[in-house]
């Protein structure tokens, strides 16, 4: 419906481009003396079939084009289009084409799971006793029920999420799309909570407004994290890749494996307990609290670049070269660019001397 008044809109504009065309070659022709001859211009024009056939087309499609009007939705205004009495954008917004809504089970096993939340809880989790794909939402901030796939949603029709699993991609937004002011929705708060089989994901990306997100037992190649507040905790996690864009978020992961971290953050707080030691590790933060634990036997040297912050590691005997600080073969590269706050790497056996810098 909405390409069909685009469409309208491009064809009038060319319409109008010409009229104005005949009345400027017309005003043109039929000027005398500095001034129009007006009787003359208007006998001109009445019997020139190409502006009058002009002008026909012109009223005709202007009358068909949808008509904007505008409701109030709470305490926000929303534009809809009226066309032929229908509305084609309502207040509760539309389903794309092939997009479903409200909760569903969707048979086969993801590559990719993509998802757009503004405000709430999303919970992402492996179900060992499943072979597809379950998601399902509350209303509120709630804690999941893991004891049903897909319970009857309790969400008012015009705030339920959309979804479509299309190409191994599973895609969820918080609410049906359509024409409304910003914000009117960002106060909704729900919680939606997806389970898959067990399979490693290509990709898990996230972007989230105000968002608690929780991620158990999850193994993806990349995790791409986008999130303005709220938090992020991820158990028994497995991730070659982790994207981590945040403004004030806090984040744990627990037990969790990394193979490369890019951290860029404004403020807030994240703790990395890691099975692991990454390959490489860089760290943008303006300020905030960062923290490390690795295994007692890890080897990584670390680059710092700070106006203010500072960096401990606990546990480890360390040396320092090149400008580097080096742990054992210092193999996995830590580089810290930071304004302020800190940078914490402790070792999962701690010990009671460490440094400081």
């Amino acid at each position: 419906m909405r390409k069909s008044a685009i469409a309208k809109i491009i064809v009038c504009s060319i319409l109008a481009l010409i009229l104005t065309s005949v009345l400027a070659v017309s005003v043109a022709v039929y000027r005398g003396n500095g001034s129009v001859q007006s009787g003359k211009l208007a006998e001109f024009l009445g019997s020139d079939s190409l502006f009058r056939k002009t002008l026909e087309i012109t009223e005709n499609a202007i009358e068909r084009l949808p008509q904007p009007k505008l409701h109030l939705f709470g305490c926000a205004p929303v534009i809809t289009f009226e066309e032929n009495g229908d509305s084609s954008v309502s207040l509760a917004g539309r389903v794309p084409n092939g997009y479903s809504e409200g909760n569903a089970i969707y048979d086969g096993t993801p590559d990719a799971v993509e998802i757009d939340w503004a405000a709430g809880r999303v919970v992402i989790a492996v179900r060992n006793d499943s072979t597809g794909i379950s998601l399902y939402e509350y209303a509120g901030n709630l804690e999941p029920q893991w004891d049903a796939l897909a319970p009857e949603s309790d969400v008012p029709a015009a705030n339920r999420m959309i979804h479509r699993f299309q190409s191994g991609t599973l895609k969820v937004e918080q609410f049906r799309r359509g024409i409304t002011w910003p914000g009117v929705h960002n106060t909704y708060v729900k919680t939606l909570v997806v389970t898959i089989p067990v399979c490693e994901l290509g990709k898990l990306r996230i972007n989230a407004a105000s968002v608690d997100i929780e991620l158990a037992d999850l193994s993806a190649k990349q995790l791409n994290l986008d999130a303005a507040s709220g938090s992020v905790t991820a158990t028994g996690c497995t991730f070659d890749r982790v994207n981590i864009d945040a403004a004030a978020t806090k984040g744990l992961f627990t037990r969790c494996t990394i193979g490369r971290l890019d951290l860029d953050s404004a403020t807030g707080s994240m703790d990395f307990d890691l099975l692991n030691t990454p390959e490489r590790v860089d760290i943008d933060a303006a300020s905030g609290n960062y923290r490390f634990t690795l295994p007692a036997d890890a080897s990584f040297s670390v680059k710092v670049d700070s106006l203010s912050g500072s960096v401990n590691i606990n546990g480890f005997t360390t040396s320092y070269a090149n400008g580097k600080t080096v742990v054992g073969d210092g193999s996995s590269l830590f580089d810290i660019d930071s304004m302020s706050g800190s940078v914490t790497i402790d070792a999962r056996a701690s010990a009671s001397s460490g440094a400081s810098f």
